[in-house]
C-alpha cells in the first residue's frame, strides 16, 4: 500500500493488506498461525500491520500443474467442436 499505515490495523485495513475481503480475513482468524488481535476495547480490535506483513510474507507458493495441450484437444468441448 502506497500510503504510511498506522501500527495498528483494523479488519478492514488488515484485508486490503492482504488482498482479500474482510470475510475471508476474518475466516483467517481461524488458523492457528494467523496473527492474534489485539483488543482495546469492545468493539476495537486490530492486529499489528507488521505482523499480518509477516504472515504473508511466511506463506508458502502453491503452484498448479498447467494443463498440457493434448487434454484441452481432447477434452469434451473440443471433440464435439471438431466432430461439427
Amino acid at each position: 500500500m502506497s500510503e504510511e499505515l498506522p501500527l495498528l490495523v483494523p479488519a478492514s485495513v488488515g484485508a486490503k493488506i492482504i488482498g482479500v475481503s474482510e470475510r475471508t480475513f476474518h475466516a483467517f482468524r481461524k488458523r492457528e498461525d494467523f496473527p492474534k488481535p489485539i483488543v482495546l476495547g469492545p468493539r476495537a480490535v486490530r492486529w499489528r500491520r507488521q505482523e499480518i506483513e509477516a504472515w504473508v510474507a511466511g506463506l508458502q507458493v502453491e503452484t498448479m500443474p498447467r494443463p498440457q495441450p493434448e487434454r484441452l484437444a481432447n477434452s469434451k468441448r473440443g471433440r464435439k467442436s471438431a466432430e461439427h
